[in-house]
């Protein structure tokens, strides 16, 4: 799993998934409201493709220093830091939203690109304008004769 992200932990007949994490910001975050209510509801975004899942859970959080078969599990390869705490969601419902109100969004790469074409084509008009302006100056002098 990539740390600090979502993993699905299937058991038989419940889906449930879960946020590890080693920051405490983030388990502040999280965890704040547990103590009244352990509903959770996430909007996962993929902005380039105007897509939005909502997911609504029941959250529950689990230190892992006192299940370490689970802290284990929830471990990055390769990843030198260990996961502290672990959000385990039990879903409830998910749904992937219309994309009618999902602003369309560009990476800086996606609007560096389309930005080098306008570029090229503002290159071009100077230089043809330049041209069209001398052009125009030549026209409007009087011939000198000798």
């Amino acid at each position: 799993m990539a740390y600090g992200f979502l993993d699905i932990l299937s058991t038989p007949g419940v889906r449930t998934a879960q946020a590890a994490n080693g920051s405490l910001e983030m388990w502040e975050r999280f965890s704040g409201h547990r103590s009244s209510d352990d509903h959770a509801a996430l909007f996962l975004m993929d902005d380039p493709n105007r897509q939005r899942l909502k997911i609504l859970a029941h959250m529950s959080a689990r230190d892992l220093a006192a299940e370490p078969q689970l802290a284990e599990r929830l471990s990055s390869p390769g990843y030198k830091g260990r996961p502290e705490r672990a959000i385990i969601l039990k879903l409830e419902s998910f749904d992937w939203n219309c994309p009618q109100h999902i602003t369309p969004r560009s990476t800086a790469s996606e609007v560096a690109a389309g930005m080098s074409i306008l570029r090229e084509r503002l290159a071009e008009a100077e230089a043809e304008l330049k041209v069209l302006r001398k052009q125009i100056a030549r026209s409007h002098m009087p011939e000198i004769t000798p």
